[in-house]
């Protein structure tokens, strides 16, 4: 009887321990679901506060006068285009910190002076411009303007009298221009003395000189060597006699003449 009352209380001890730890267990998942949940109410609100904050407050600095574009300070000299670029400008009078600055790139660009630009912002409202123009080399006289070309081909400029800087091309085809700019190194060396470039199949490039009558087919290289050797033969006795008016140098070892008639001086009469 001892035995069977003491499994009796034993059996009830351990069904109360079992079924209290249960209890404490379900209380604590409870609890944790509780607290988690505040620190998630907690998290939105937070975010919640940030983003209406952020939204305000972008929406302010959008709108703030003092963030407007007022100025556009440009290093670089442009000719042609200064109105067009001024134009340009005021419609990017905008929110500097809006300001798509490839757009802008992209229409700078399209000014056919300017080779590249770079852009930058300077806070609260200017946009820095450094404008990297083509280099002018050749002009081409037309009937009523005149094109100015750069050192790859490119039309960036029309102008009314001609530039002292630039070589004159006359008779020359625009598919011929690249064959001339390929020379373009020679032709700066003699440019003070050069009236105007021509280009001619089969012969090639061609020169007429300032006071001088003949034309010149230099070939490849060498330009003021070639014809400087050329003008010290023409002192000769017997190239003074005849009226040279095409001068082939374009061989290294030999000269061409072209010429009309014979020149007879009085004593020769």
């Amino acid at each position: 009887m001892r035995e069977i009352s003491s499994i009796g209380f034993r059996s009830e001890g351990e069904y109360f321990r079992r079924n209290n730890n249960r209890l404490l267990t379900r209380q604590k998942r409870i609890r944790i679901i509780k607290l988690r949940t505040f620190h998630l109410v907690v998290i939105l609100a937070a975010l919640s506060l940030a983003g209406f904050t952020a939204y305000h407050t972008g929406h302010f600095l959008m709108n703030w006068e003092k963030l407007q574009v007022k100025h556009f300070p440009v290093d670089g000299s442009i000719k042609a285009g200064n109105q067009e670029l001024e134009r340009l400008f005021s419609r990017y009078r905008v929110n500097i910190l809006g300001l798509d600055l490839d757009d802008l790139k992209r229409d700078i660009l399209k000014l056919r002076e300017i080779k590249d630009v770079s852009l930058s912002r300077k806070l609260p409202d200017t946009i820095e411009v450094k404008l990297f123009m083509r280099e002018p080399v050749f002009q081409v006289i037309a009937l009523d303007h005149i094109d100015v070309i750069d050192r790859e081909g490119q039309i960036i400029d029309e102008i009314r009298t001609p530039d002292k800087e630039l070589i004159t091309l006359q008779d020359v085809r625009i598919d011929d221009i690249p064959r001339c700019l390929e020379h373009l190194k020679e032709l700066k060396k003699i440019r003070s003395s050069i009236e105007y470039v021509g280009y001619k199949q089969p012969y090639g490039m061609l020169l007429k000189l300032k006071e001088l009558p003949e034309i010149f087919y230099p070939g490849e290289h060498d330009f003021a060597h070639k014809i400087n050797r050329y003008l010290k033969l023409k002192q000769d006795r017997l190239l003074k006699k005849y009226n040279i008016q095409y001068v082939d140098l374009r061989f290294g070892d030999r000269l061409y003449f072209e010429y009309q008639e014979e020149v007879i001086g009085e004593n020769e009469k």
